[in-house]
């Protein structure tokens, strides 16, 4: 039945009082044009002028999406209100600066001091040095996101300099986000001084502090063009120059996330209202993966499930398309590279679809009620095929082994994958390490767990050595991040936490396993002195190794004198029944290789992050738990793991 005149006159009242007018719902609701549209651009410039001329941003929030149970959606279901709300001519009040964040301070980043364009502009680096530290970024393929298409930004950063007044703080947030990034890979290389940079280049936090201020400025919670990509590049900035756990992330990156469901990034553009360009299509994927991406690695290293939820969303992940291959302009997407081409993008291809079985991985680890053993080993099937499947180009192979000719960046990236793909079967599997270890059913995961935990161990000694002086990977050793660092020392907890399980270890498999926890146990310490987790880990794993090889020695019934020989290589007195004090001394800081010339990778070779060397760790609580085998815990041992960074500052954006 046909709505009456006065009920439609009444609906019509009612969304105009409730904040959207006439225009803004039939835009909202009605089917967009089948032509592809003119991709939003992030400058405010008249269009037209050139095929490639910034075009005028729409509305914020006027390209989001709004999922069936949102009201507006209902609209679409009812014809006659949308033959009512015809365009409205009232010119509704311009809203307050600052948009959602105007209230007070920024829940995520705090009180941050507003700035205005001639501020912003004045921060920015002179025009060639600019230039130099882009062209630094994007050539670093394993670093730079792949959200952010070279041609089309080059073309918004030439716009942006013929007129800066035109641009949204959202696009200038993002270019101070790769400032930033460019700086630490820059520090990081240690190439400053070739560059011409020494004098003129600023730290880090200088950058991002204005990339933070223009996000706010841009209102990014109101979900408008661009706020997902500036607010991952933010969040991804403090990825890049952070050596240490930082729980912050995951609520930046959880933010993130969120915009980009609120404008539909997870969904196939078929679902949406408003016609999506392939460009646009294959740009939104490629963000909608990073977000998936740091939502289930930060969420891992926090112990916690995953916001991204597999049946919530059907985007692909990103194609096998470099940016040469495709532009604004393109009307049909061309065929993909094929894996035999081993473009940067390539990795992101496998590097998705692994994550999307790591996330179910995840959430089976951290089920609270038992899950099926068919389940485990449906996951592990999985996990085999993906590796069965994965291209020739992206098998991990010996560092050493590796031709001249290709790029540190594909190393890493093969590194990456071979590691999460390890990760991945030692976290599965891992439960079955002290769960029905008289069950015969499960040692094939016991051995599957133990096996991927040394692989994770061995990637973790190689990636040090070839960071170390002389290495491959010397100029690129910024490119490990404490991610990575968190999955090594999960594998040696795996590790330990084997050897004390297992009661009939054969010798041979003994010392493999206590020699790669030595070697762990040296690398963290020579990161001791840069790092808060790599002091943490150092002292666990001196602690675990000493008493590990204790109770070896105390079960082969050797003397007293034998065990302190057998543990000297680790510093421990080596007695079983031994006072509980005797391990409870801080472990000393052990020099970096920038400082002493040793093995590994010290902190003089890190990018600059402090460490607060005055902090707690409960030597006595640590070695209560290791004088009794029973009392080894997974929960326990990833706590000290993980120390508590409850009372970290919030991010400083200061300037």
């Amino acid at each position: 039945m046909a709505l009456t005149a006065k009920v439609e006159k009444q609906w019509e009242k009612d969304l105009v009082r409730m904040g959207l007018s006439s225009s803004q719902a039939r835009d909202r609701t009605a089917p967009g044009p089948t032509k592809p549209t003119t991709v939003p651009t992030p400058t405010n410039s008249e269009p037209g002028s050139s095929g490639h001329s910034p075009a005028p941003i729409p509305p914020d929030g006027q390209e989001a999406y709004y999922g069936a149970t949102h009201w507006t959606a209902l609209l679409q279901h009812i014809r006659e209100i949308q033959t009512a709300l015809e365009p409205d001519p009232t010119v509704l009040p311009e809203p307050p600066e600052g948009g959602a964040c105007s209230i007070g301070p920024d829940f995520l980043f705090g009180a941050v001091v507003a700035v205005s364009l001639p501020e912003v502009l004045s921060s920015l680096p002179p025009r060639q040095d600019l230039d130099k530290l882009l062209s630094v970024y994007f050539h670093a393929r394993f670093s730079a996101a792949p959200f952010i298409h070279v041609g089309r930004f080059q073309r918004e950063y030439e716009a942006f300099w013929k007129k800066p007044e035109g641009a949204s703080f959202l696009w200038i947030s993002i270019l101070f986000s790769i400032i930033s990034n460019a700086t630490i890979i820059v520090r990081g290389k240690g190439s400053a001084g070739t560059l011409g940079l020494n004098r003129r280049l600023k730290e880090p936090s200088a950058y991002t502090g204005r990339a933070v201020q223009c996000l706010i400025k841009g209102d990014y919670l109101a979900a408008g063009t661009y706020s997902v990509e500036a607010t991952i590049l933010v969040a991804y900035t403090r990825v890049m120059g952070s050596k240490d756990m930082d729980p912050t992330l995951s609520n930046m990156f959880g933010v993130a996330t969120r915009l980009a469901q609120r404008r539909g990034y997870h969904l196939d553009p078929k679902h949406l209202s408003t016609p999506i360009s392939p460009f646009e299509a294959e740009m939104r994927r490629r963000a909608w993966f990073y977000c998936e991406t740091f939502d289930l690695l930060l969420s891992f290293q926090l112990g916690m499930p995953a916001i991204v939820h597999e049946s919530d969303g059907d985007a692909r992940g990103p194609e096998n398309h470099p940016d040469e291959d495709f532009d604004e302009d393109t009307i049909t997407m061309p065929p993909p590279r094929p894996p035999t081409e081993p473009t940067p993008m390539l990795y992101y291809c496998w590097k998705s679809k692994l994550c999307r079985i790591l996330r179910k991985v995840i959430r089976h680890a951290l089920s609270p009620a038992q899950p099926a053993y068919a389940e485990t080993c449906a996951l592990n099937d999985a996990l085999h095929t993906w590796h069965d499947e994965l291209p020739a180009t992206m098998r991990v192979r010996p560092i050493r082994a590796t031709g001249f000719t290709e790029q540190n960046y594909t190393v890493m990236q093969r590194l990456m994958l071979e590691l999460m793909y390890s990760k991945a079967l030692c976290v599965l599997h891992r439960a079955y390490l002290s769960r029905d270890k008289a069950d015969p059913r499960f040692a094939v995961s016991r051995e599957i767990c133990r096996d991927a935990a040394l692989r994770v161990l061995d990637l973790h000694a190689e990636f040090d050595r070839e960071a170390s002086p002389g290495g491959r990977l010397y100029e690129d050793r910024y490119m490990l991040s404490s991610l990575t660092l968190h999955d090594f020392m999960i594998a040696a907890m795996v590790v330990c936490l084997d050897l004390n399980e297992s009661t009939d270890t054969s010798d041979e498999d003994y010392e493999r396993k206590m020699s790669a926890l030595r070697t762990a146990s040296e690398i963290w310490s020579n990161r001791s002195s840069c790092s808060r987790d790599a002091r943490h880990a150092a002292t666990v794993l001196r602690a675990m190794v000493q008493r590990l090889t204790s109770q070896r020695m105390c079960k082969s019934g050797s003397r007293t004198g034998d065990l302190r020989t057998a543990t000297a290589d680790v510093g421990g007195n080596g007695c079983c029944d031994q006072d509980p004090t005797s391990f409870s001394q801080p472990l000393a800081a052990s020099p970096g290789l920038g400082d002493a010339g040793g093995g590994g990778v010290g902190c003089g070779q890190l990018y600059g992050m402090g460490i607060d060397h005055g902090f707690d760790f409960d030597y006595m609580t640590l070695d209560n738990a290791l004088n009794d085998p029973s009392n080894l815990d997974w929960t326990l041992l990833d706590q000290y793991c993980m120390p508590d960074r409850s009372d970290q500052p919030a991010m400083d954006v200061s300037l």
